[in-house]
């Protein structure tokens, strides 16, 4: 009986040889496409292969499913080949049987780890521009997405290094970009902290770790206003502005090569962050809405001019300068005038910066689906039509709403009085 099962693993370790063997052969002729599902003895000779590489941890059972899948994606990315999730290509088959492939480095932290190796990881990831979530020293989805993006960069230049010659473009989808897992050869960048950036002009629109890196800087040292969201808008323009202003920079508010370096230099002018964004005037003369921006000193820079309808000679918007303001809701319901307004934005008591007026509206699950919007309201734009709120499109209202916290500064100024109106 035991002659007989050690003849039966012999002759398992004969074929699994063979097969290896075979496969090893440099005639592209003798590699076969390899699709996941597959069971036969070339699946053997694969798994056992990256086996001895480190990549497999599971049985050797010819079976071509999920371990194996998995270990191939593993394989493929360490040596910078193009990730083939459901089959093992012809060029994935040679380079894993030559003598250039490279052996799996060791996994160091993975998802839903917790420690001091994670808060390094991720104090680089957050200075490099890779992560903007809270430094809490565990390894969840927000860590993972970092850790994607971070090793999308590396794997694009080590890629570069080794294809730019063979013209085959570097593309995130040819890997998997999960992040659940960082091995020794990207941890080791967290350890010597030698990651070096590569500097293009970032302006209105851009995003990515270059916009991420100067937003999380110019936010804790105050010329950023709103926190970090890997967007340069026009508060990041702005911020920009003002950090070039401080620093003798050019100020044209696009963070070219000198302003990045400048801010991740370290020596920066610590700066009071405005407590708003904005100053909102109301001019009934003009029906506009003027938006002032902080530019570092005051609200002297206009940003957004909008057409209103203030409220009528017999039901005047109030002038005066209001700070107890708020945006109240998305849907407002005048139930003495029987119509409807988006994007209420409280001035003083009952005078607000609303829509244009809506005569009805359709809701599904307790959620406003549609509006019927009252055309006068629209075609009036522009002139004093209101009982004393201000009236905007619907964008601006929407602006305003969004952009604009509590206690915003708002001043109602008119400078041409109304006639007299006499009581009859």
């Amino acid at each position: 009986m035991i002659k007989r099962f050690l003849s039966a693993i012999l002759l398992m370790c004969i074929i699994l040889s063979a097969c290896t063997c075979a496969l090893a052969e440099e005639d592209e002729k003798n590699y076969k496409r390899l699709e996941l599902g597959a069971y036969s003895n070339e699946v053997r000779a694969v798994q056992q292969r990256l086996k001895d590489l480190g990549y497999l941890t599971g049985s050797v059972d010819g079976s071509y499913w999920t371990q194996t899948k998995n270990a191939i994606m593993r394989f493929q990315q360490q040596n910078y080949l193009v990730v083939t999730e459901k089959y093992i290509d012809v060029d994935t088959l040679k380079y894993l049987f030559s003598d250039e492939a490279e052996p799996a480095n060791k996994v160091v932290c993975k998802l839903g780890q917790a420690g001091n190796t994670i808060r390094v990881m991720q104090e680089c990831l957050y200075n490099w521009g890779f992560f903007q979530a809270k430094i809490d020293a565990t390894y969840g989805s927000g860590t993972a997405a970092a850790v994607a993006e971070f090793q999308a960069t590396i794997w694009e230049r080590e890629w570069d290094k080794r294809h730019a010659e063979g013209g085959i473009p570097f593309s995130k989808s040819n890997f998997d970009l999960q992040g659940n897992s960082v091995d020794s050869y990207i941890y080791q960048y967290f350890i010597d902290k030698n990651y070096t950036f590569s500097f293009t002009d970032l302006k209105i629109g851009d995003k990515g770790p270059g916009v991420a890196r100067i937003q999380n800087i110019l936010y804790n040292y105050g010329y950023l206003w709103r926190e970090p969201d890997n967007s340069y808008d026009y508060f990041t323009q702005a911020a920009v502005t003002w950090f070039q202003k401080k620093h003798g920079l050019p100020q044209t508010g696009i963070a070219d090569e000198a302003t990045q370096k400048h801010i991740l230099e370290g020596d920066i002018v610590k700066c009071v962050k405005p407590a708003h964004p904005y100053r909102l005037v109301v001019n009934v003369d003009e029906q506009r809405v003027y938006a002032y921006a902080w530019d570092g000193e005051s609200y002297s820079s206009v940003v957004r001019i909008m057409i209103c309808s203030t409220g009528k000679p017999e039901t005047p918007t109030p002038p005066g300068i209001y700070t107890e303001t708020y945006p109240l809701n998305v849907w407002h319901h005048f139930l003495f005038y029987h119509c409807y307004a988006q994007y209420s934005y409280v001035i003083d008591g009952g005078v607000m910066f609303h829509s244009v007026l809506y005569y009805e509206r359709t809701e599904k699950n307790g959620q406003v689906t549609h509006g019927y919007v009252d055309r006068p309201s629209v075609e009036n734009l522009g002139t004093r039509q209101s009982h004393g709120c201000v009236r905007l499109p619907v964008e601006d209202a929407r602006w305003i709403f969004n952009n604009c916290p509590r206690n915003t500064e708002v001043e109602v100024l008119q400078l041409i009085p109304d006639p007299v109106i006499e009581d009859k």
